[in-house]
């Protein structure tokens, strides 16, 4: 089993790593479906947790990749044990 766990996480070990040019991605969140409607993405990952949010900065290290993360839930934005503030 541990085997099989090692294999599953090859292809991510595999992924290349160099610093890509910085540049500014838009990362609002998206409250209507539609924003997406008709547009295309690289990469498409279903959960905004921590394994789904460190998978979506790993694909977009190459700043030429699109990589859409979709998450469902409550809006936390102004909830500030979320933020912080």
């Amino acid at each position: 089993m541990h085997l099989l766990a090692l294999v599953a996480l090859l292809p991510l070990t595999a992924l290349p790593t160099y610093a890509a040019p910085a540049t500014k991605r838009d990362t609002a969140p998206i409250y209507d479906g539609s924003q997406v409607n008709g547009k295309t993405y690289d990469y498409i990952v279903v959960g905004g947790g921590l394994t789904g949010v460190v998978l979506a900065a790993r694909l977009t290290e190459d700043a030429g990749r699109t990589v859409l993360v979709v998450e469902s839930g409550y809006n936390e934005e102004a909830n500030s044990v979320v933020t912080g503030e």
